[in-house]
């Protein structure tokens, strides 16, 4: 249900477009005709060539492999890889190559748009996975569509140059997964993403295989924000190697959460030459190094730093209603070779924000659509390291620990604009109704071992988490709700609106606890390129204090005809988030959601770098968490629900000149909150979705790329409208009563995303510049509608067409 506008804080965040009856400006439309053309400046040295070092190694051991052979186009230069693993290529032009690395029974790897700089050593890995022994078409499969000792269905991995070169994602890895199959969003507007009928937030996260699901930044305050996640990732542009995603049925190594995986790999630092970058514009700053540590040998950094301050761009727009939202963040990653068989990598993340909105930015607005006032701040920060320990001549040691802090405090309250005061300079407020904060605190430790002895593998992991949580919220004095159902308390059937009253809504809660988590599978390889995997997950629950046995079932047939069939199944657990927490300490003893996952399809490989999908898929939930009502946080875990669908999928990857992707999904999500109404759609159920994308490389110089959105509208409430709430005696306030939970639907959602690359090497200079197109035929895709109590009207929020565009100098 909708709630009264002080519980909207992020309305100066969303995409602001046109109410049924008028139409105002959108302010990130308008920051992004100004924004972010960043412009680095990297020191470099005075020669007119540059190197290349290739480091190769096995795809699934890790292990350095000798006698490969690297040649780099155009110029047919190559070396061949050492003891260690290492390439080196030099004297090379400065410019862009693509590299090829071959070995004896691996598959060929291809790395295109590998940019050679003067004056220094351009780093790259190569991963090859083992050819098959009996059809080498199959072997060459694996160059695009990798293959692991963990292999799930439902998997797909992203190059950095693929987000990069994604329409409508600005280099945001979290836009740019959208074109995945069973990937649902909201058109662009959001970086965040949900997966066959789950949430954003039921998404397992893992970055250099620390789990941490703070990645996005301003989330959170509405209904709509809460639902559908963060507006901007964590992560700057180009600071993503790879992305390694699994929609279901993923292995017993991976648990709490319930939905999918994404496994995020940055880049590891350069150990032989620095480069240091810098950027300042109208939002803020950037500052960055890649290089060595200069401190430890073997050591590479990575440090990357930006500040973002909407306020002045915002005021310069004409747009100074929306408030001051500002946001940071801070990554450091070293990356260290101790021997030959330990690697190990440090990461630390900081990125704390804030979003203020007052009386003043009110007074700016002609529209006063918008009355809520609101003040947040959040910081989210984790420092892990990772270790990652060869063992034998096959097996694998990688074991994290880290510690991660999570801080949330925020205010919300409302003006009033029909009522003057000081003369009518100014309007009343009471800026400070409801209260709330969020503090979680954890150090835990995660360690994966997988031996390996021919055929056989046997992978286990080990979790262990400490936490510390607790918060709580108030309210002021009481507060009225105008949008409301039928489960909400009011004190007559004549009442057409709700109180919330400290009694019902204040709540506090502070909690120790420990998790720990021990999962096993054993793996028998079918054939050169099959797999049957069987595994158990145990699970403890700290919060709740429950032990649950999670089974995982998965198997891959080895390919006949370039057809390859696969099924999953098994158990998934998501314990109670800390925002559920808050709400009532009762809630604790919720058990975790459950979900169970039933997946099987087939894939056909068309070409060494073409391959069809087909899967279909069935997720069954139970023990969903439905909140009492509106005036009180308490929960129970009443709820069931399903989502089934069949996702169809080619691909063509980026190895040549072209790429794309095609994808028609089929999905019904459906819940049951067992209170009396029946069945009805999930928020993020979308029954019929098409994506379409595309990109050409045209030249050493340019690249183009577009994409094709169509999705069916979300999911929104049916309601009737009471006038006159209070009486004629009272101010005119209008409320709006729930009759049909998300019993109709927004518009069917459409949009086309288009950009341009160019990258030059022009002596000394190199450019990288961008367009980047989204939703450019400016259609208004609505994702959210704001109940306004003083007209009786709706404002529905959505995306219209946003560009940016950025330039990049190196020297």
């Amino acid at each position: 249900m909708r709630a009264d506008p002080i519980d909207h804080p992020l309305e100066v965040l969303m995409l602001k477009s046109t109410p049924v009856w008028g139409r105002r400006a959108s302010p990130f439309l308008l920051l992004s005709l100004i924004a972010a053309s960043p412009l680095c400046v990297r020191c470099a040295f005075a020669q007119e060539v540059g190197a290349l070092r290739v480091m190769v190694v096995d795809a699934s051991t890790q292990r350095p492999l000798n006698s490969a052979a690297v040649a780099v186009q155009p110029g047919g230069r190559a070396a061949t890889s050492d003891s260690l693993g290492v390439a080196r290529i030099g004297e090379l032009p400065e410019g862009l190559y693509v590299v090829v690395v071959r070995r004896i029974g691996y598959v060929a790897a291809r790395e295109v748009n590998v940019r050679v700089t003067r004056g220094k050593v351009s780093i790259l890995s190569a991963q090859l996975d083992r050819a098959a022994q009996q059809l080498d078409v199959i072997g060459v499969t694996a160059e695009a569509f990798p293959k692991d000792a963990d292999q799930d269905v439902s998997r797909f991995t992203y190059t950095a140059d693929e987000i990069r070169r994604t329409p409508g994602a600005a280099g945001d890895l979290f836009r740019a997964i959208e074109t995945l199959p069973g990937v649902s969003s909201s058109g662009g507007e959001f970086s965040a993403f949900s997966v066959r009928g789950g949430g954003p937030r039921d998404n397992l996260i893992l970055i250099d295989d620390i789990p941490f699901d703070k990645v996005t930044h301003l989330e959170g305050g509405i209904e709509s924000d809460e639902a559908q996640g963060g507006r901007f990732s964590i992560f700057a542009p180009d600071l993503v190697q790879s992305a390694d995603f699994r929609a279901g049925g993923f292995a017993a190594q991976y648990g709490g959460k319930d939905a999918s995986v994404l496994s995020l790999r940055l880049r590891d630092g350069n150990t032989e030459t620095p480069t240091f970058g810098g950027r300042y514009d109208l939002l803020g700053w950037e500052a960055d190094y890649d290089g060595p540590s200069r401190l430890f040998a073997n050591t590479s950094v990575l440090a990357s730093a930006r500040h973002e301050n909407l306020e002045r761009a915002l005021k310069l727009i004409g747009r100074a209603d929306a408030g001051t939202p500002s946001f940071t963040d801070a990554i450091v990653k070293t990356t260290t070779d101790v021997g030959r068989r330990n690697h190990l990598t440090v990461l630390a993340i900081f990125a704390p924000e804030q979003v203020l909105r007052t009386v003043d930015n009110i007074l700016t607005e002609s529209d006063t659509n918008d009355a809520a006032l609101y003040y947040w701040k959040e910081t989210k920060a984790v420092v892990g390291a990772s270790l990652r320990t060869l063992v034998g001549g096959a097996s694998i040691v990688q074991t994290t620990v880290y510690a991660q802090r999570y801080t949330r405090t925020s205010q919300n309250g409302t003006a009033y604009p029909d009522s003057p005061i000081d003369g009518g300079r100014s309007i009343a407020a009471r800026p400070d109704i409801l209260s709330a904060d969020e503090s979680e605190t954890q150090v835990g430790l995660r360690s994966v071992v997988h031996l390996v002895h021919g055929a056989h593998s046997l992978i286990s992991s080990l979790e262990l988490a400490g936490r510390s949580v607790g918060g709580g919220r108030a309210v002021s004095g009481s507060d009225t709700l105008y949008s409301f159902g039928k489960n909400d308390p009011r004190a007559s059937p004549s009442t057409y609106y709700v109180v919330v009253t400290p009694q019902t809504y204040n709540a506090r809660v502070a909690r120790r606890v420990t998790d720990a988590a021990f999962s096993s599978s054993y793996r028998r390889a079918l054939g050169a390129d099959g797999d049957v995997t069987i595994g158990a997950r145990v699970e403890r629950d700290g919060l709740s204090g429950r032990t649950n046995v999670s089974p995982r079932l998965s198997a891959s047939s080895p390919a006949w005809n370039g057809i390859t069939f696969t099924a999953a199944g098994g158990l998934y657990l998501e314990p109670l988030l800390l925002r559920d927490l808050i709400g009532s300490e009762s809630n604790a003893a919720l058990p975790p959601q459950r979900a169970t996952h039933a997946i099987a399809g087939l894939s056909r490989l068309l070409r060494p770098d073409v391959k069809l999908t087909v899967e279909g898929y069935y997720r069954g939930l139970r023990d969903l968490a439905v909140r009492r009502d509106e005036t009180s946080g308490i929960e129970e875990a009443i709820g069931t629900g399903y989502a089934s669908g069949l996702d169809v999928t080619l691909v063509k990857r980026l190895v040549d000149k072209f790429f794309g992707q095609l994808g028609y999904s089929y999905s019904q999500s459906r819940r049951n909150d067992h209170r009396g109404d029946g069945w009805y759609d999930a928020d993020g159920n979308q029954p019929h979705a098409i994506n379409v994308l595309g990109g050409y490389t045209l030249d050493s110089h340019w690249s183009f790329s577009g994409k094709f959105k169509f999705a069916e509208g979300k999911p929104t409430d049916v309601y009737v409208v009471h006038d006159a709430i209070f009486g004629p005696s009272g101010p005119m306030r209008f409320s709006q009563e729930i009759v049909g939970h998300n019993a109709a639907r927004f518009p069917d959602l459409h949009t086309l995303n288009v950009r341009a690359d160019y990258q030059r090497q022009a002596r000394a200079l190199g450019i990288d510049a961008f367009l980047d197109v989204l939703n450019a035929y400016d259609r208004l895709n609505v994702n959210n509608a704001r109940f306004v109590e003083r007209t009786g009207r709706l404002v529905y929020d959505g995306v219209r067409i946003v560009p940016t565009f950025g330039l990049k100098l190196l020297y």
